[in-house]
């Protein structure tokens, strides 16, 4: 039997830095919500997208998208990630780091999820101000 039942999204949290333990958990430093720059276009040097999915079942499909403010998808994983769930009690994360990402312009992005097809209604936004 085939068993499965589509995940929720627990959260996604943007990053400095993530550390994981020999046991597995993960330590995150450096949580934000904006980003500030002088000038544009800017480079932000280092980040991590932290991602969890929870009650579900089965294996899943998982496409990342991060969106300009005029709605134009700037990143797209270059591949689809698999997640497996093996409990509805089980939860999975994603982690994905960006160096030297550029960022053309100031205003409010979106980090959409795309989950077996289907554009997941909850959306991560973080904001570049110019300073």
């Amino acid at each position: 039997m085939n068993d499965s039942r589509t995940p929720k999204l627990d959260y996604i949290i943007l990053c400095d830095s993530v550390s994981s333990s020999p046991e597995g958990k993960k330590t995150l430093y450096g949580l934000f919500d904006t980003i500030n720059s002088k000038v544009f276009p800017c480079v932000h040097s280092n980040f991590f997208i932290v991602i969890r999915f929870m009650n579900g079942m089965g294996t899943h499909e998982v496409v990342v998208q991060i969106v300009d403010p005029k709605d134009n998808i700037i990143f797209k994983a270059p591949q689809t990630l698999e997640i497996k769930l093996d409990s509805p009690l089980s939860s999975v994360d994603l982690l994905m780091q960006f160096q030297v990402f550029e960022f053309r312009s100031p205003g409010h992005y979106k980090i959409k999820i795309v989950l077996d097809g289907r554009v997941m209604e909850e959306t991560r936004t973080f904001e570049l101000k110019q300073v």
